[in-house]
């Protein structure tokens, strides 16, 4: 939902969440969590 509202690529939303404290809080994640890469899908 985040990436949608923010106007961000997959690239740009996987690079927020390894890098933003904000993403990582939205999505429930832990601040050493390496988060995931931007080629990883989310099925629908």
């Amino acid at each position: 939902m985040l990436p949608f509202l923010l106007g961000l690529s997959d690239r740009q939303a996987a690079e927020a969440v390894r890098c933003r404290i904000d993403f990582k809080y939205a999505m429930a994640m832990e601040l050493d969590d390496p988060g995931f890469h931007h080629s990883v899908r989310i099925p629908a």
